[in-house]
């Protein structure tokens, strides 16, 4: 399955975090994914719609392309998410609450979504879309709560590469070819 295939890739993505260290995804105690990730709900359009109506959120997870998915591929298996208890993030007619009213007729899914690496110190509180007419998708909001032992700071005041971080610098950026950027908060 394609979509798999990118999403396991982006787990995969080898960033630097130094010019001597390299990190990927599950190198981290805390780690998240979040954005359009494309997986949809593998059902026609009018069951589908159907069931959101009647607000059956287990039933229409039960084909969701990640959670089948992760039910059978191992390598997902530490890869956490919110209960999915709102209205699939896509596809809106635009400026609208309607689903795909187009000849396509696309079927509605969880396209956007937050996923973060499997630990006790991150508890999720809060996991929802919000009311958005001017795109095609709607935001997705995490409210979580993480405990952890050594902030940034803490990391880069021990680290034998301190030399290489400019103090007057607020953040530095990490380009990476899959990754367009990622900005890292350092020192203040």
């Amino acid at each position: 399955m394609t979509r798999i295939n990118e999403f396991l890739d982006i787990l995969n993505i080898v960033l630097k975090e130094s010019p001597r260290k390299e990190i990927k995804f599950r190198d981290h105690d805390a780690a998240f994914i979040f954005g359009d990730l494309n997986f949809r709900i593998d059902l026609d359009y009018f069951q589908c719609r159907s069931m959101i109506k009647a607000k059956k959120y287990d039933l229409l997870q039960s084909f969701d392309q990640f959670k089948v998915e992760k039910s059978k591929n191992p390598s997902l298996l530490d890869i956490e998410e919110g209960e999915l208890d709102f209205d699939p993030t896509y596809k809106f007619d635009l400026k609208t609450n309607e689903y795909d009213t187009s000849k396509k007729q696309r079927v509605p899914s969880w396209c956007d979504r937050i996923f973060w690496k499997k630990n006790k110190n991150i508890q999720i509180l809060k996991y929802g879309s919000a009311f958005y007419l001017n795109s095609d998708h709607r935001p997705i909001y995490g409210l979580f709560r993480v405990k952890y032992s050594k902030t940034f700071d803490d990391i880069i005041k021990n680290s034998q590469d301190d030399s290489k971080i400019n103090s007057n610098q607020k953040l530095e950026s990490y380009k990476n070819p899959i990754i367009s950027k990622i900005i890292l908060l350092t020192r203040l």
